[in-house]
């Protein structure tokens, strides 16, 4: 018993260590293959990071350049604008110059133009004065003599309007007069009409009665000859 379990305590030993040494070999080889995914995954994570910084810097640097050129356009904008007005004030000036002194050049000549220039006006000013109080009187005689034509045409229109008048009433009030006639000797006639109509009627009951009351005589002496018979 002794030999026997000294026997089971090698083989259990023996066991033990080869157990032990496969569970080490696999723990090594695990770690292997831990540490390559790791260092996989770490390759592949410092990529994304460049990729993202390298998005990133490009991206602010596209907005520092859009924002650049922005500067830019409207510094330039505002130069060109600055010159341009500038050289605008600068023409604006010596186009007053220019003409100021070609107004003092003609000035010496204009008074006498303008002295001659007022006589004729004057002239013809008192020329159409005179002309246009002539034809207000013609326009007023005109106008005087068509107003007195028109009045006289509105009053005899007036009186035909009136005779018209006169005439179509006196030939309503005679129409309406015979009108009425008809309709008073068409209601009479009616009239007439419905009190032969009741006559008839009651000559026609009188005779229904007459009849009506030989019949009941003659039956009630048929039933009194019956009943002594």
């Amino acid at each position: 018993i002794a030999i026997q379990c000294l026997q089971r305590r090698k083989i259990a030993r023996r066991e033990f260590t080869k157990i032990k040494c496969i569970v080490k070999f696999q723990s090594i080889l695990r770690r292997c293959r831990e540490q390559r995914k790791f260092e996989t995954v770490k390759v592949c994570v410092i990529l994304l990071q460049k990729y993202c910084r390298g998005c990133y810097v490009r991206a602010s640097i596209s907005t520092m350049n859009a924002s650049a050129l922005l500067i830019q356009k409207q510094h330039r904008g505002y130069v060109v604008r600055k010159h341009v007005s500038l050289l605008n004030s600068n023409a604006v000036l010596l186009q007053t110059q220019y003409r100021g002194y070609l107004i003092r050049k003609h000035y010496e000549f204009i008074p006498k133009y303008i002295v001659v220039i007022q006589k004729l006006y004057r002239g013809m000013k008192a020329k159409k004065e005179s002309e246009r109080r002539k034809n207000d009187k013609l326009r007023e005689e005109s106008c005087i003599k068509i107003q007195t034509q028109l009045r006289r045409v509105a009053a005899k229109k007036e009186i035909k309007r009136r005779q018209y008048d006169q005439c179509q009433k006196e030939l309503r009030e005679k129409s309406c007069i015979k009108i009425q006639a008809q309709s008073r000797r068409r209601a009479a006639e009616k009239e007439i009409r419905k009190l032969i109509q009741e006559k008839a009627c009651v000559k026609i009951q009188a005779q229904f009665r007459i009849s009506s009351a030989k019949r009941t005589m003659e039956q009630r002496q048929i039933e009194l000859i019956q009943e002594k018979a």
